[in-house]
């Protein structure tokens, strides 16, 4: 049996896919594509968002998703955030053919 999230943090998961979401749709829309992204809840219950760059002027999105884990991580551990989510630009395989799709992580 696995544990249900407690009704705090479905508010805080809903409140960054309602901070994701809407901003890759946006991406998505003006220029096919967006870099790997993120958004954090910090003690106080507010959304911030978060980015990382590599100094490349098109990095690859696994470095930028590492950065972005690690920092968060790193807040997370300094108890400077108590819930995160990443949102990046991939590929699912959807009826046997593989289709882009936005990846969220919580």
């Amino acid at each position: 049996m696995s544990a249900q999230p407690s009704p705090e943090a479905r508010q805080d998961y809903n409140a960054l896919l309602d901070a994701l979401m809407p901003f890759a749709e946006q991406m998505l829309k003006q220029h096919g594509e967006f870099f790997p992204f993120g958004a954090a809840i910090n003690p106080a219950g507010e959304v911030t968002a978060h980015a990382a760059a590599d100094g490349s002027e098109q990095p690859p999105s696994e470095e930028l998703i590492a950065l972005l884990v690690q920092g968060l991580q790193a807040e997370a551990r300094a108890g400077k955030i108590r819930a995160a989510g990443i949102c990046y630009d991939g590929r699912i395989v959807q009826d046997g053919k593989k289709v882009d799709a936005v990846i969220l992580t919580l």
